[in-house]
């Protein structure tokens, strides 16, 4: 008998996945450009990088089911940020004025 092994992602991932299509989508309408999506390197990941008239905006995106455990936006803190922002170093940053965004 053949088993075929299929690969299937955590419901969180999931959840995750699906929070920073939805707050992809959300920008797209308010005028943002996509630039980035899911920019890795080796000091992290930065969910989306997008432009706003003249400006590099760098969005965080999380997601909670509950409070239970601090809100999203208690969980990205600023070191944790300025880390992941300036370790990353994206192409774009040299040019552009950019700004740190985190979307609930």
């Amino acid at each position: 008998m053949l088993f075929i092994q299929i690969k299937t992602k955590a419901l969180h991932l999931l959840r995750g996945e699906n929070a920073e299509e939805q707050a992809h989508e959300y920008l797209l309408k308010k005028g943002l450009k996509s630039v980035y999506r899911n920019y890795r390197c080796k000091q992290g990941e930065l969910d989306l990088i997008m432009t706003d008239q003249h400006s590099l905006v760098i969005i965080e995106v999380k997601f909670r089911k509950t409070d239970k455990y601090g809100s999203a936006l208690e969980c990205v803190t600023h070191t944790n940020e300025t880390i992941t922002y300036h370790s990353c170093n994206p192409p774009l940053l040299i040019n552009l004025p950019n700004r740190l965004s985190n979307s609930i």
